[in-house]
């Protein structure tokens, strides 16, 4: 069965292409500052999905399955923002999010919810992964036709400890010499 990024791709005659800092990340968090989840005893955790680092982006496709090492966790489902097309689901082969018009990252695709025991183990990595279909995770551009580009995914990590920091998102200033600094780091 095709998927729905790969329909367009057929479609469009276009060729993939790929897109290096462009990445569908995990957090913590809606305002994306906390890439560590501490998992919680008989109750509901969310993990936030994004869409990061590009101009002019219709879709996305990827899927985000639960680790073997969060144990206890029991997937309730995902939820997409109303304005968005989707298909799939995080935990299946794919979850094909279509925006409806072409827009600028950083996108909000929703989040995966979860209920927990408190038993998973600590410093258990959350990544974003491939759909079934593509060797890596997916967007679909804004040219006319639109072209497939290949990007990556980033992770969630899941009751951290000292031996298995996170790396918290650069936050910088715009228009500041913070952010052109940043550039570098």
């Amino acid at each position: 069965m095709k998927t729905f990024l790969g329909i367009l791709c057929v479609l469009s005659f276009a060729f993939p292409c790929y897109g290096q800092t462009e990445k569908i990340t995990l957090h913590a968090d809606i305002s994306m500052s906390d890439c560590s989840i501490t998992e919680a005893v008989d109750g509901v955790v969310e993990v936030f999905m994004f869409h990061v680092g590009a101009v002019g982006r219709g879709a996305v496709e990827f899927r985000a399955p639960r680790p073997q090492c969060w144990t206890g966790a029991v997937w309730i489902g995902d939820e997409i923002p109303a304005n968005f097309l989707f298909l799939g689901s995080s935990q299946g082969n794919w979850l094909a999010i279509a925006y409806g018009k072409c827009i600028d990252t950083p996108i909000y695709l929703g989040k995966i919810k979860y209920f927990t025991a408190g038993i998973g183990q600590p410093c258990c990595r959350y990544p974003v992964l491939q759909s079934t279909e593509w060797p890596t995770p997916v967007t679909v551009d804004c040219a006319d036709p639109p072209n497939i580009v290949f990007i990556s995914g980033g992770e969630v990590t899941i009751n951290e400890t000292p031996a298995c920091l996170c790396d918290p998102p650069l936050s910088v200033e715009s228009s500041t010499w913070g952010r052109v600094k940043a550039l570098y780091q």
